[in-house]
This record gives C-alpha cells, sequence and structure tokens, in this order.
C-alpha cells in the first residue's frame, strides 16, 4: 500500500458514549479514494462506549469483505455501502490509559496511515471532509507541497445543532502566537512530519493541540489552510473546555512564552475574561454591554495577569522542564 494515502485517525474517550456513535460514524462514512486506518481508544468506560464501539464493529464484520493488507485486516465496502472509502481497518482497546494525551500518543504509534489525525468522541467531521484534505495535500502550490493542512470548523450544541463557527484565521496572515487560530479536529498532519517532531506532550492535560501546532509552526513545517468546513466541536457542560477554563489558559499562556519568548496582550486578555472570577462574572452582569465589558478587561486583564504571573511561570517549567 506504499502508493496508498491512508488516514490514521484516533479516538481517545472517556464515558462520552452519547456522543461516540456519531463521531464513529462521521470517520466512517468519509467518502473517496483513500482508506482509513482507525483506531479508537476507550479510557475505561463505565457508560455505553464499549457497547457502541462493539456494534460498529459488528456491523463491519457481518457486511463487508475483509482482506489482509500490510498486516491489518481491512473490510472492503461493498457498491451502494454508506461506507464509501477504499477500505476500513477497525482496532480499539477500552481501559486505563493515563489520560487523553497519552491515548493518542498511542495512536500515532500505532498508526499504519501516512496522514494522521484525531478526533475526540464528542466531535465530528462532516462528509467528504478527508477528500478535500487530501486534495490538500496533493497540491503543489509555488513549489511548496503541505506537511498540515487545516480547515475551517463549526460549533454544535449538546443535541448536534450548529451554533456558531469557530474562530479559524490563516497562519499565514496571522501569528499563531496572539492566539490559537486552529480548531483542533480541522487539522490532518503528515505522519512523518508528526513522527519527526516528537509525538504530543504528555504533561499538557489539555492544551496539546496547541502545544504540538506551536511546535511544528515554529520547526518550520509547511501548513496549509483550506476554507473547507472540515469539523464540528460539540459545546457541552462536560467538556474539559467549559471545566478546566483556568488550566487552559495557563496552559496556553506558558506555551505561547516558551515559543515566541513573550505573552502577547491577546493571550493576557483571553486569561482574565475567560479564567478569573471578575472576568466570568462581568459576562453576566455586563451581558449587552459588549463595548464596556471589553473596555473593563482591557483595564482588568494586565492587573489580573500581574497576580497570577508567578503561576504561569510555574506551569511553563512544568510543562518544558527535561
Amino acid at each position: 500500500m506504499h502508493n496508498e494515502t491512508i488516514f490514521t485517525i484516533v479516538t481517545p474517550g472517556f464515558n462520552q458514549g452519547k456522543f461516540l456513535g456519531q463521531a464513529m460514524q462521521s470517520v466512517l462514512e468519509q467518502a473517496g479514494d483513500f482508506y482509513i486506518d482507525y483506531i479508537v481508544l476507550d479510557g475505561g468506560s463505565t457508560d455505553e462506549s464499549v457497547e457502541v464501539i462493539r456494534r460498529r464493529e459488528q456491523i463491519l464484520k457481518d457486511n463487508f469483505e475483509q482482506k489482509e493488507i500490510d498486516g491489518l485486516t481491512y473490510y472492503i465496502p461493498k457498491p451502494g455501502s454508506p461506507y464509501r472509502c477504499k477500505g476500513i481497518s477497525f482496532r480499539w482497546h477500552s481501559g486505563p490509559d493515563g489520560g487523553q494525551t497519552v491515548a493518542i500518543n498511542t495512536g500515532i504509534d500505532l498508526g499504519k496511515g501516512n496522514i494522521f489525525a484525531y478526533l475526540n468522541s464528542d466531535d465530528i467531521y462532516y462528509p467528504y471532509a478527508f477528500q478535500a484534505v487530501l486534495d490538500a495535500f496533493s497540491l503543489t502550490i509555488d513549489g511548496v507541497t503541505p506537511e498540515v493542512v487545516y480547515g475551517n470548523a463549526t460549533f454544535t450544541d449538546a443535541a448536534g445543532g450548529v451554533i456558531g463557527a469557530y474562530p479559524v484565521r490563516d497562519i499565514a496572515t496571522n501569528d499563531l502566537g496572539e492566539r490559537n487560530h486552529i480548531s483542533q479536529p480541522s487539522v490532518f498532519i503528515k505522519m512523518d512530519t508528526i513522527r519527526k517532531a516528537g509525538n504530543f506532550n504528555a504533561k499538557i492535560g489539555n492544551s496539546m493541540d496547541y502545544e504540538c501546532w506551536m511546535r511544528l509552526w515554529k520547526q518550520g513545517a509547511k501548513f496549509r489552510f483550506i476554507p473547507a468546513i472540515l469539523s464540528s466541536t460539540r459545546i457541552h457542560g462536560d467538556t474539559k473546555t467549559n471545566r478546566n477554563q483556568m488550566k487552559i489558559k495557563l496552559e496556553c499562556l506558558a506555551i505561547a512564552e516558551h515559543y515566541t519568548g513573550k505573552i502577547p496582550n491577546s493571550w493576557k486578555l483571553a486569561f482574565a475574561q475567560d479564567a478569573s472570577f471578575l472576568g466570568i462574572l462581568s459576562s453576566k452582569v455586563l451581558s449587552g454591554f459588549n463595548k464596556l465589558r471589553s473596555i473593563f478587561i482591557q483595564i482588568y486583564s494586565p492587573i489580573y495577569f500581574s497576580f497570577k504571573r508567578s503561576k504561569v511561570e510555574a506551569e511553563k517549567q512544568r510543562l518544558f522542564k527535561d
């Protein structure tokens, strides 16, 4: 399969069974001229996750021709099947795994594909996302062939309804050190590139994606933005994003300073707005008064940051000290 494109997709998950089936289907139903090496790594869920995984595995076993290719069993879709790629390899494991970042790295180590991405168990890909990515990887522009392809993304609510667009920006013209302009599930990386750069930083529990993008960016990896909407991130009460704003922002400030030597005002503003008591309170008290709230955050953010500076430094030492 040396001349074939294989997408290694890793889905880490833990007790997200109510969303996991939709995430898996969005991978399995991708259509195009490629194979999929799909790895689901469940952290030992106690909900319906394992049953959801087994049900989809059984569908593959019962309805598709099996073919051994390079040491993996691929399920070859039949004409008229909702599975419309060239073939799907499906592997999974459930048990304690050391957390999300460790699970993603395990998937990279196990992967047999030449393009890597990971999809969290509560997110989804849009149809034909993989083919759009493959087309972008195949295109050389001004002598440059990309090593990282990323696209637009949306936010959905718990029920799957679209509630907004992720603020993706082309980092060719927008400084990645200023903010994370890239939506994680809309990122696809050549497997050789991620392995050369090193896996995700296992010390980072929330913002390991931003650290990886920054590391690749600073190492000179060739990024290409495409305007297609590739994925959607689900916003609900159980997400780490909702629960861990203080930790997330500390990580992001530490990452930005580690790779750029400074902490931009944009990250300080986000820190005060999203992770401080007064910042969160202002979003409620000043709801509907966006200009007034913006003025308050601009004044308050350097004061708040000055009190938290030592915490950012400690976080930077924790994440990057050998």
